[in-house]
């Protein structure tokens, strides 16, 4: 009987350690929620660190690429860092992901995988006459290529385009090409070089 009734206190006697150390121990915060847009600053994505400035079109190499000069003129454009472009670009397209992926197309789920590694984000500024238009960017790779995401528009009815982009550098100076087109595998590319280089 005097046997048990130790047994019983020292089980009383762990259960209240057991108790004190639970309470003493901290408590794990909530693992946040997976990000759906992933800004990512890579000195590796080469196009991320030299898209920025004015371009302007290269009618020598455009004429080269699409076997002849296209009627419309592409005009000129600007990419510019800034930061009101870039929350709302993400935010949208944290909201354009979530209705994709309930759509479950395959381009769908192929979309959700390459905005979790965006490499630019600014605003865009295309002067083309009476066509001309500002919107937001996003550059990402998808298919294994680099697309620009374009948002433009009345924020509540937004307009979204995706274009090809694929550039070659001058490593030792400003004459840089820059190739847009569109996303179609037919699409024609327009060449642009940096604004006033010659």
């Amino acid at each position: 009987m005097k046997l048990r009734l130790l047994s019983a206190v020292i089980a009383l006697g762990l259960l209240s350690v057991v108790g004190l150390l639970a309470q003493d121990a901290p408590t794990q915060p909530a693992p946040e929620p997976e990000k759906k847009v992933v800004l990512v600053d890579s000195a590796e994505n080469l196009l991320s660190r030299e898209i920025w400035g004015k371009w302007e079109t290269n009618r020598n190499f455009t004429k080269f690429v699409q076997d002849g000069l296209p009627k419309d003129d592409f005009g000129k454009v600007e990419f510019k860092k800034n930061d009101d472009s870039t929350a709302r670009i993400t935010k949208a397209l944290e909201e354009l992901v979530v209705k994709m992926v309930e759509r479950g197309k395959p381009n769908d789920l192929e979309f959700e995988r390459a905005v979790k590694a965006v490499y630019a984000t600014g605003k865009m500024i295309l002067d083309r006459g009476k066509d001309s238009f500002e919107g937001d960017f996003a550059l990402i790779t998808m298919f294994g290529e680099q697309l620009i995401v374009i948002r433009s528009g009345k924020e509540d009815k937004p307009a979204w385009e995706t274009d090809r982009v694929s550039f070659v550098r001058d490593a030792d100076g400003d004459h840089d090409l820059l190739f847009i087109g569109t996303d179609t595998k037919e699409g024609k590319f327009t060449a642009l070089n940096r604004d006033g280089v010659k």
